[in-house]
């Protein structure tokens, strides 16, 4: 039998919601319901001096009925839609049990949502977003079927979505519906049921309210003029260098590591007072969610573990061994795969999810070049090439990271092979590739191959510096493009010398 609830607004404490639930009786419920009984439910009202907070409704034969809110866990209530599917959610997990009693903390969501503003504004100004369109469109079809984006009980908040250039595989989700998802996350997961699975996680954060019950609980006010500073401090230190995003003619290869490679993500000080750092029992309950909805959507519930699992392979291969364990905020990584089930990761993958996100895998596999996880890099990119959407500049960085990983002449000769393919490919020509043939000669001692090669280069930077503006765009290393071509160009020039010399 359908259930749904419809919640009127109310900011005042002891809330009372407006509800239409229909279920069945699924666990006695004390001088009240049998088993098996039908009901439908009307609302939700608050304690009162005399009583504790009721859900008002009838039976199938008409008959009124209250029932103790505490009882509810006892009706098995039943989703016929999405929007339904997320309503049981929160009422089975007590989130309108929870405003009952709280009421809708109006103060704390605004103060909440004016903060959200601020660190989008912050990440917008700074060039953090990593920007495709139509990768971008992509995602708010799966967050659409995942659910329809407000909820409809008198919070305030509208779901949306940005990818964060940052190679940490992590996702969040703010307390008015602002999803970012890294770019390492969406290069690490292979499959729309995976990324269903994390966004459906996150979703149910949103939903269950835990940004506003954790900014409840916080007592930390005094610390959130600290907490920015030292954030905005940490965001000026990062700021994304123009080429990499602005400039057309930029491949990997053209920065040093020390600007080219930043992690994003958001500062401890500043997770508490945005309400994101979960308790463990709450990231379990999201995963709970989750799995629900995969259930309902008839996909199989372990793409959740199967990301979990991909994560964790991901920090060791990394090091990063404290991400693995529990800290006090996430349960263990081994904990949740273990509750959900061991995926089967050949299960999940797909060539056409990678061909969907095969931007963002070029985004990552470069900064994965510039951390030196050559291995991660070289993972990513033959997404790409496999999916056969790679781009000149994806097979010129899988040439780099074959030169990184080996010095064979096998190795050597496939390297150069793909190089010939960006060349060849013409679907956005790009001269860098002459620089990586010149070191490839160097390396296999084709002098005479090295000086054509780098001349071409020379040639190509010739091009783009008389093409340039002569005003002045300064990098966050103080350097202008205009230099860096120029210095470029004196090391071409110096490298054609020296291949005769070698």
């Amino acid at each position: 039998m359908l259930v749904v609830i419809i919640v009127a607004y109310s900011s005042a404490v002891n809330a009372q919601f407006t509800v239409d639930l229909k279920g069945i009786v699924i666990k006695k419920i004390p001088t009240l319901l049998e088993e098996q009984a039908e009901v439908t439910i009307t609302s939700l009202t608050p304690a009162t001096n005399t009583m504790e907070p009721l859900a008002l409704g009838y039976l199938s034969n008409g008959t009124h009925i209250d029932i103790p809110l505490k009882y509810l866990d006892r009706i098995h209530f039943y989703s016929s839609d999405i929007r339904d599917f997320w309503v049981v959610q929160a009422l089975n997990t007590g989130v309108y049990e929870w405003l009952i009693q709280k009421g809708y903390q109006r103060d704390i969501r605004m103060s909440l949502d004016k903060e959200v503003t601020d660190l989008n504004d912050s990440y917008l100004k700074s060039n953090k977003f990593f920007a495709d369109d139509y990768l971008e469109d992509y995602l708010y079809t799966i967050v659409h079927e995942i659910h329809p984006g407000t909820i409809k009980d008198g919070r305030p908040g509208h779901l949306s979505i940005k990818v964060l250039k940052d190679p940490s595989p992590n996702a969040v989700v703010y307390s008015n519906g602002m999803i970012h998802i890294n770019t390492g996350l969406i290069s690490l997961i292979d499959s729309e049921e995976e990324l269903k699975g994390i966004l459906a996680h996150e979703i149910a954060h949103f939903v269950l309210d835990h940004h506003v019950k954790n900014r409840i609980e916080k007592e930390e006010k005094e610390k959130k003029a600290a907490a920015w500073a030292a954030f905005a401090t940490a965001l000026a230190a990062t700021t994304d260098i123009y080429l990499t995003s602005k400039n057309e003619n930029h491949i990997p290869g053209l920065l040093t590591a020390g600007t080219a490679v930043i992690s994003y993500s958001v500062l401890e000080a500043v997770k508490d007072n945005l309400g994101t750092k979960y308790s463990i029992n709450q990231e379990l309950e999201a995963d709970r969610v989750a799995l629900n909805y995969l259930s309902m959507s008839g996909v199989d519930s372990t793409a959740l573990s199967s990301v979990f699992e991909k994560m964790r392979l991901h920090h060791i291969k990394n090091g990063e061994y404290f991400a693995l364990a529990s800290n006090g905020s996430h349960p263990s990584l081994d904990d949740r795969i273990l509750n959900i089930g061991e995926p089967n990761l050949s299960k999940f993958s797909n060539k056409e999810f990678h061909r969907k996100v095969s931007m963002v895998n070029s985004q990552t596999a470069n900064t994965e070049y510039y951390l030196n996880h050559y291995e991660q890099g070289e993972n990513i990119i033959n997404k790409s090439i496999e999916s056969g959407v790679a781009t000149e500049r994806d097979y010129i960085l899988k040439a780099m990271l074959l030169m990184r990983m080996y010095d064979t002449p096998l190795m050597n000769k496939n390297a150069l092979g793909f190089i010939e393919r960006a060349k060849k490919l013409n679907v956005s020509p790009s001269f860098h590739a002459f620089k990586q043939e010149g070191l490839l000669m160097l390396r296999m001692e084709d002098f005479e191959g090295a000086k054509i090669a780098f001349g071409k280069y020379k040639d190509g930077l010739l091009k783009v510096i008389s093409s340039l503006s002569t005003e002045i765009i300064v990098l966050n290393n103080n350097h202008s493009i205009i230099s860096y071509y120029q210095e470029e160009l004196e090391w071409v020039k110096i490298m054609i010398y020296k291949s005769g010399e070698f």
